[in-house]
């Protein structure tokens, strides 16, 4: 049986997670999932793994990221004892074998992942696995921008706003230029049970078997979101235009420049579940 992969895109905070979550509430698709990540897991792998081991030039990078991706909380969710040897079918075999095994054992014709970074890989992922389904989270921008803002940034900082939005429109562009198919937010939000057919029907699941409310969705604020004041929507504003009227060519060059120069780390939460035990 073939085992077809699918992949999330989406900046984060647009609903990646709550959109993953009820597609893999199929039993026929294959996602580690743990409460401790608010259900579906990222792998984080070829967007922080790669890069932090040298991007698997080497044999001994390879090894690197076959002993570091076997510790982590994504793999040990699989519930695979040991991955296929990395060196001869390289990184991106070695995650589809891995994924594969796993789906197979779960009895799913789909494997899934959801890694936001990974929207910035869309040309790579989608010429690595040709026959993958590749889908787009995307949501309102100013509601992205300050849930990324108030998440992870400084309200009060006119940068924080330019900056998110000029992150998020490059996300976007990214996913448009690769044509991705995309799903709205305010669509699953207001217009749920369609919208989950429509992703049932395109993907060929059975609806009854897509849980509605899989897991909670998640949020930056402790209440309602906060309304926008004139110089946040003017920052927001200058950072959106400027990528708007950068050539989509030229963005993903600076993108692959920017991530072959900036130094990878692996995400604090890679070893949570297994340094718990």
């Amino acid at each position: 049986m073939t085992i077809r992969p699918i992949f999330v895109f989406g900046r984060h905070r647009s609903g990646t997670t709550w959109l993953s979550n009820v597609i893999a509430s199929s039993p026929e698709v294959f996602a580690p999932s743990h409460e401790l990540h608010r259900g579906i897991h990222e792998s984080a792998f070829f967007s922080h793994l790669v890069r932090f081991c040298n991007g698997g030039r080497t044999a001994a990078d390879l090894l690197a990221i076959k002993e570091l991706f076997e510790r982590s909380d994504f793999f040990l969710l699989t519930g695979l004892a040991e991955g296929p040897d990395i060196v001869r079918h390289g990184f991106a075999g070695y995650f589809r074998l891995v994924m594969e095994a796993a789906a197979r054992k779960s009895g799913a014709r789909y494997w899934l992942e959801k890694t936001p970074a990974h929207t910035l890989l869309a040309k790579y992922l989608s010429e690595s696995y040709p026959d993958a389904i590749l889908l787009a989270m995307i949501r309102d921008s100013r509601a992205v921008v300050a849930s990324n803002v108030h998440g992870f940034g400084n309200p009060r900082s006119p940068w924080a706003w330019f900056r998110q939005a000029a992150v998020t429109a490059i996300y976007e562009k990214i996913v448009v230029r690769n044509r991705v198919h995309v799903i709205r937010y305010e669509d699953l939000r207001d217009h749920h049970r369609g919208t989950v057919r429509s992703i049932a029907e395109r993907l060929g699941l059975a609806v009854d078997s897509l849980s509605l409310d899989a897991f909670d969705r998640n949020s930056s604020y402790p209440g309602e979101a906060p309304s926008f004041e004139w110089w946040q929507i003017a920052a927001m504003a200058c950072g959106r235009g400027l990528v708007r009227m950068t050539p989509g060519r030229l963005i993903e060059l600076a993108v692959d420049r920017w991530r072959r120069r900036k130094a990878a780390v692996l995400p604090d939460w890679y070893f949570l579940i297994g340094s718990r035990r």
